[in-house]
C-alpha cells in the first residue's frame, strides 16, 4: 500500500467540480452574518455548502419583503439540493436549523399564546352562557417535518401563514413522503416555488385547504442515488426547481480535534447567529408595507445579457429540456441577490426604519453572476447523471422482468384479490412474512409486466 500519497494527489481523485469561496467570491467579503456561518466550515467544501444553505436558510426568515420580476413579485423562498457521497461533510448543513431555531421558537411561542387565549375566550363564553364564535388558531412554527403526507404537510404550512422551511440531510426522508399512498406534496412543493395558490381537499370533514402566496424553502442534502430516487426524471417539475450542488468523495482526513480552543460548539454559535436573524424577522414582521428589492438599470441589462448567453449555450449542448433549469436559476438568483441586498442593510440587528427599497451592491452583483457559471455547470452534471441512471435503472427491470416470477412472488400475486387497496396488500404480505419493500418492489414488478392494473393511486386490479 502507498504511503507516500500528497493531499493534492488525494483530491486528484475526486470528480474536479468548481468552488465559490475563493473562486467566485473572497469570505472577507461576506455580509457579517454570511461570514460567520462560512467560518463555521472546515475547509472549502464545507464553507460553499454553508454559503448556498445559510442564503435559504435566511431568506426563509425575511417576511415582508419582494422583488419584481417578469412582472410578478417574488420573496427569497429558495430550493437547494446538495447532492454528495456518504461521509463527504454535507451533514454541516444541519447547522442551518440552529441558525433558524431561534425565529422558528418565536412563532411557535406566539402561536401557543394564541391558543390559550383561544382557550380563556371560549371558556368565558361557555361560563357566560354564550356561543362561541372564535376560530381555534393552529401551530405555528417555521421548520416542517420532510416526513409528512400531503395533507399534513399541506396543513402545517397552512397553520403557519403560508411561510415554512424544510431542512433535512437525509434525502430519503423526503423521498419516502413522496411515495407514500397517503399522497405525496410533490404538488404542493412546485406550486410553493412559484408562489402560486395551493388548494387542496381534505377527505374528512370534506375541508378544503387554500394557502394563497406561499413562501416555502427547502434544504436537502443526500447521496446521488437519494437524488435520483427524489427526482428520477429531468423532465419532473421538481428538477428546474431545485438549485444542485453535486460533490465528488472527498478523501482527504479532516483534522477532527482542530478548533478545540474555542468555547462553544459550532451548533451554539449558530444559534447565537440565529438571535440576530430574529431580530431581522421582527423588524420586517412590524412593517407596515413590504420593503422592496430592485436591481440596478445597469445591472438587469446585465443580467438578462449573461442569462440569453446561458440559455443559448446550454440549448445547444444539451437540448430545449435543460432551458427551465437554466430559467429557473436565474429566479433563484434573484432570490439570493435579494438576501445579499437585505443583509447589506441591517444595522444595528435590524433593517433601518423608512427604509423602502433594497439594491444589490455592484460587488454582490459581480460575484452573483460569477457564481451563476459555477452553479450552471453542477446543475448540468445532475442534468446528465440523472437520466443515465434512469436508463441503467430501466434495463435492470427490463432484465429483472425477464426472468420468471420467483416462488414468494408468485405466491403473493395467488394470495391477493382480484381488486386491491396497497393497504390490504400489506396487509397480505405482513401474513406471508414478506417485507414491505419487497412487496412494493413486487407491485411494481407486477404492473410492468401487464399483470396489475392502476386503477388509480394506491387501487389495483389483476388482469
Amino acid at each position: 500500500m502507498k504511503t507516500n500519497e500528497t493531499d493534492a494527489e488525494l483530491a486528484a481523485v475526486q470528480v474536479a467540480m468548481p468552488a465559490i469561496i475563493g473562486n467566485c467570491l473572497k469570505e472577507a467579503t461576506l455580509p457579517p452574518m454570511l461570514k460567520r456561518m462560512v467560518a463555521l466550515g472546515s475547509n472549502g467544501v464545507e464553507k460553499d455548502m454553508l454559503l448556498l444553505s445559510s442564503l435559504v436558510a435566511v431568506g426563509s426568515c425575511l417576511p415582508k419583503y419582494v422583488g419584481r420580476y417578469d412582472r410578478r413579485k417574488y420573496k427569497p423562498s429558495l430550493f437547494m439540493f446538495i447532492a454528495a457521497p456518504a461521509s463527504s461533510g454535507k451533514g454541516c448543513v444541519a447547522l442551518t436549523r440552529n441558525l433558524v431555531k431561534p425565529v422558528d421558537g418565536y412563532l411557535r411561542a406566539l402561536a401557543a399564546d394564541n391558543i390559550l387565549d383561544y382557550e380563556r375566550l371560549k371558556l368565558e363564553a361557555e361560563k357566560a352562557g354564550e356561543t362561541f364564535e372564535g376560530k381555534e388558531p393552529g401551530e405555528g412554527g417555521l421548520l416542517i417535518a420532510a416526513n409528512s403526507s400531503a395533507s399534513a404537510f399541506t396543513q402545517t404550512l397552512k397553520e403557519f401563514g403560508g411561510r415554512g422551511l424544510v431542512v433535512e440531510t437525509e434525502g430519503d426522508t423526503m423521498v419516502y413522503a413522496l411515495k407514500m399512498d397517503m399522497g405525496n406534496y410533490s404538488p404542493v412543493l412546485r406550486s410553493a416555488w412559484q408562489h402560486e395558490t395551493i388548494s387542496m381537499l381534505r377527505r374528512k370533514n370534506n375541508e378544503r385547504i387554500v394557502i394563497e402566496n406561499p413562501a416555502l424553502s427547502v434544504i436537502l442534502t443526500g447521496t446521488p442515488a437519494q437524488l435520483e430516487s427524489l427526482i428520477p426524471s429531468t423532465e419532473n417539475g421538481l428538477f428546474s426547481r431545485f438549485v444542485f450542488w453535486s460533490l465528488g468523495s472527498d478523501l482527504n482526513w479532516k483534522d477532527v480535534f482542530a478548533n478545540l480552543d474555542h468555547e462553544s460548539t459550532a451548533d451554539e454559535e449558530a444559534e447565537v447567529l440565529g438571535k440576530e436573524l430574529l431580530n431581522i424577522f421582527k423588524s420586517l414582521e412590524g412593517r407596515d408595507r413590504p420593503l422592496e428589492f430592485a436591481f440596478s438599470k445597469t445591472q438587469r441589462q446585465k443580467f438578462n445579457a449573461r442569462f440569453r448567453k446561458l440559455s443559448k449555450e446550454y440549448c445547444e449542448v444539451y437540448g430545449a429540456d435543460i432551458v427551465p433549469s437554466v430559467r429557473r436559476l436565474a429566479v433563484s438568483i434573484f432570490r439570493m441577490a435579494m438576501v445579499m441586498g437585505l443583509l447589506r442593510c441591517v444595522k444595528e440587528g435590524a433593517v433601518l426604519e423608512g427604509q423602502e427599497t433594497v439594491e444589490c451592491s455592484d460587488g454582490d452583483f459581480k460575484w452573483l453572476m460569477a457564481m451563476t457559471e459555477v452553479l450552471i455547470e453542477h446543475i448540468s452534471r445532475v442534468y446528465v447523471e440523472i437520466p443515465k441512471k434512469a436508463r441503467q435503472k430501466e434495463l435492470q427491470e427490463q432484465k429483472e422482468d425477464s426472468k420468471p416470477l420467483s416462488t414468494i412472488q408468485g405466491q403473493l400475486y395467488e394470495a391477493l384479490p382480484d381488486k386491491f387497496t396497497t393497504a390490504e396488500a400489506r396487509k397480505v404480505s405482513l401474513q406471508m412474512k414478506i417485507p414491505h419493500t419487497s412487496m412494493f418492489r413486487a407491485l411494481k414488478g407486477f404492473v410492468r409486466r401487464g399483470m396489475l392494473i392502476v386503477k388509480r393511486y394506491g387501487f389495483y386490479e389483476k388482469e
